[in-house]
């Protein structure tokens, strides 16, 4: 293998990647239960990701260095989605995508600038977004707002009890609030 090789899939053993699933754009470790995206995804609205038959399939994402974007509902309902790692050259995040998935929290890289809608509709579990390395957003009483605390991007679903929206902000995206069941 090269060493290009051995950085894009991670820790795998020799064994492990002898019969992985996958094509140019992703490798599936069925072993590991890790998916592994090796570069940018697009897809026309509405279009499931390639993976989408095998969301069953794996607990962890792994988006390799070098990817700049995660598409619109690239990962929504992958139902045992745990884990989502996401590298230093991720700008962007598309809206739902990861939607339904079940981690509790997810790190937002210092280079994301810009999220294209709620990008964790009905992720039920998720009660932190760390954005210890990204001072673009923030994340104040279980809300994913911009820096200005003008646009309300998420509202956990973990959240409950009174939650008022803060006299500074002027846009909630479409579906912030989705599946906010507990708050009054």
């Amino acid at each position: 293998m090269t060493d290009n090789t051995d950085s894009l899939l991670g820790s795998w053993e020799e064994e492990e990647i002898e019969y992985p699933i996958g094509r140019t754009q992703w490798v599936l470790n069925p072993i590991t239960s890790e998916l592994t995206v090796l570069c940018s995804i697009k897809s026309a609205d509405g279009d499931n990701a390639p993976w989408y038959c095998l969301r069953d399939d794996f607990k962890l994402a792994v988006l390799a260095d070098g990817v700049k974007s995660v598409c619109n509902h690239a990962f929504s309902s992958c139902l045992n989605l745990t884990s989502a790692q996401l590298p230093n050259s991720v700008k962007v995040i598309g809206k739902e995508a990861f939607a339904e998935c079940k981690f509790s929290s997810i790190k937002i890289p210092k280079s994301v600038i810009s999220f294209d809608g709620n990008p964790f509709a009905g992720c039920k579990n998720l009660e932190v977004v760390d954005l210890t390395e990204n001072q673009n957003f923030v994340f104040v009483d279980g809300a994913l707002m911009n820096k200005e605390k003008t646009q309300i991007i998420c509202c956990a679903p973990s959240n409950s009890g009174d939650y008022s929206i803060p006299d500074t902000v002027t846009t909630i995206c479409a579906g912030a609030f989705y599946a906010c069941r507990k708050l009054t």
